[in-house]
């Protein structure tokens, strides 16, 4: 599809506001992707942008691809993405083909049932459009590059987004999918399900799911090198869990990754003996001794991974199918902050 040169509106999904050509900021155009079923949003009732801004929400995914065809075109300095993490994985995702690298500056309003990236670059909850704007005009601004996921062998469009995981980690997000469903959101969802994964791994048999993991292969990219197994017996090639990131933070304090830094990081634990779990606090707190390397715990720095995978995964949220996929750091993009 051939870009309009004179964009009157944004194709497909709804719009809201009219762009009068005077931003907040004087000569700053700023635009907003909205997703109104995001938790907070949905609950939000009537909106009503701010004077000067154009928002934008798409009705479904391909409209977000031609949502974001329409911001380019017309021309935008402030893109502000109002949802969760799965709409900034979506809005990212659609637009990697269009701003490759060359993004306007990003802004997040935390809106969703869980906003990781918005806790990592210290947006508060209550965050505004207009707040997110002066931020970016003013240079108020962090780096941050998503993780891009392509599948080997698929012409599949690449997936992008912050937090990658499988094993007991895929599993615990779709036990917290299962809380929100049931009404429970925030610290009360996030420690009822830690209470459940920790239940399944400590007290379950050999042969339980959450502690057996999938059989999973990790290469570190570019130098090739194969992320090694602990000896565990006749299923060492499986792994319990596996989480990647280029946060650098997470909710709650915890610290799987070790000290605050930039790049891609990862934390992989072979087939876990319970000893292992025992030693989550430490894990969590960063703090990974010899002894816990020794049997499988694995923290690493790397500019990409190729990761082979028995069963489904999870990318802020969604899940992804098994198989080969490589994940590779994407475009530096400055987000606005406080």
């Amino acid at each position: 599809m051939e870009d309009d040169p004179n964009p009157a509106h944004p194709p497909g999904g709804q719009h809201s506001g009219e762009w009068t050509g005077t931003a907040i900021s004087a000569g700053w155009r700023v635009r907003v992707i909205r997703n109104p079923r995001s938790h907070r949003n949905a609950r939000a009732g009537v909106f009503t942008p701010p004077a000067g801004v154009e928002v934008i929400e798409p009705q479904q995914r391909g409209d977000t691809v031609e949502a974001l065809r329409y911001c380019r075109t017309a021309g935008t300095d402030c893109l502000i993405i109002d949802g969760g993490d799965g709409t900034v994985r979506d809005v990212l995702s659609a637009g990697l083909a269009i701003f490759g690298d060359d993004w306007p500056v990003l802004g997040i309003l935390p809106r969703g049932k869980t906003n990781a990236l918005a806790a990592d670059l210290g947006v508060p909850e209550r965050w505004q459009i207009t707040d997110c704007a002066a931020s970016a005009a003013n240079g108020r601004t962090s780096m941050r590059r998503p993780l891009v996921l392509t599948r080997d062998g698929s012409r599949q469009a690449p997936f992008a987004g912050f937090l990658v995981g499988a094993g007991s980690f895929a599993r615990g997000i779709e036990a917290a999918q299962e809380a929100h469903r049931m009404g429970i959101f925030g610290g009360l969802a996030v420690g009822a399900t830690l209470a459940w994964v920790v239940a399944q791994i400590v007290f379950g048999g050999a042969r339980n799911p959450w502690r057996r993991g999938p059989d999973m292969e990790l290469e570190l990219l570019p130098s090739g090198e194969r992320l090694p197994h602990a000896d565990h017996g006749a299923e060492a090639a499986r792994r319990s869990l596996f989480v990647a990131t280029t946060l650098h933070r997470l909710p709650m304090g915890i610290k799987p990754f070790g000290a605050e830094r930039d790049g891609l990081k990862l934390l992989a634990v072979d087939r876990a003996h319970r000893r292992t779990y025992a030693a989550a606090p430490l894990i969590l707190a960063g703090y990974l001794p010899d002894w816990l390397r020794r049997m499988g715990v694995h923290q690493r720095d790397a500019d990409g991974l190729r990761l082979r995978l028995a069963e489904r995964f999870i990318l802020d949220g969604e899940f992804l199918e098994a198989g080969v996929w490589r994940i590779e750091q994407g475009p530096a993009l400055r987000f606005a902050v406080p």
